[in-house]
């Protein structure tokens, strides 16, 4: 028996194995603390409320939508970055919700760029409270990527730090005010996957003067159904092949 025979047969069927491509729904939530602030303003009108952002961050494209939120705390269900129900919800707690001059001047370094909105309102705490976070309705072991961001007052000058908990993994974020993005400073990743429940908790503590959460943005990769019933159907198409090839 010629040993070579077989080969055309299974390259046929490895080609069409290769050429089945399992698409992935990529998913972007973005949420968006916002504030508000009833002293004078830097406009000098007596009461300021923050804008809702849209478009990116960090990540993301023009016209991506927020999920906003201007209270301390509360529970809700999330839309995407397209506007369509995501299937996540959000639960948050916080000691108070902040927006000092959100006309976008004095302490927000980010006022003369388009992520002004996104940083001038922030969830805050300054005691043992701290700022708790869950983010459910993901898929257990789901895979994610998490950015969280903060910016200093520019009004203080004492420094502000935070320890940031994503399950279970922490990262110390230095709130810097930079006006731009800086990994440890304005922003923080995680990588991580969803917990047994399909959850992603988040704890923000305070470790330098007060901890400031403006957002955070979620992005989530999932293999579509349709293309895993694809990849069975050219493991059974390349075993029909073996099995008619060798009479078995």
């Amino acid at each position: 028996m010629n040993i070579l025979s077989p080969l055309p047969f299974i390259g046929l069927a490895v080609i069409s194995f290769c050429t089945i491509v399992i698409p992935a729904n990529a998913g972007t939530i973005d949420v968006q603390f916002a504030g508000s602030y009833s002293s004078t303003c830097g406009n000098n009108t007596t009461s300021c409320s923050n804008p809702a952002q849209v478009g990116a961050a960090y990540v993301g494209s023009p016209g991506d939508q927020w999920n906003y939120f201007n209270t301390a705390s509360g529970t809700a269900s999330l839309v995407d970055a397209t506007g369509s129900a995501s299937g996540t919800s959000i639960s948050f707690s916080s000691d108070g919700f902040f927006s000092p001059y959100t006309d976008g001047t004095l302490t927000n370094n980010f006022y003369s760029t388009p992520y002004a909105n996104l940083f001038g309102g922030y969830l805050g705490s300054y005691n043992q409270n701290g700022i708790h976070i869950t983010l459910s309705g993901l898929n257990v072991g789901q895979a994610y990527t998490l950015y969280t961001y903060s910016e200093q007052d520019g009004m203080s000058n004492a420094g502000r730090s935070m320890d940031v908990t994503a399950n279970g993994v922490t990262k110390n974020d230095t709130q810097g005010g930079e006006g731009s993005f800086v990994a440890g400073s304005t922003y923080l990743q995680f990588n991580g996957v969803a917990d047994a429940q399909g959850r992603v908790n988040i704890a923000v503590s305070t470790v330098l003067a007060e901890s400031d959460l403006n957002g955070l943005q979620l992005v989530t990769t999932t293999p579509e159904p349709s293309g895993m019933a694809l990849l069975g159907m050219g493991m059974l198409s390349l075993t029909g092949l073996l099995r008619k090839r060798f009479g078995r």
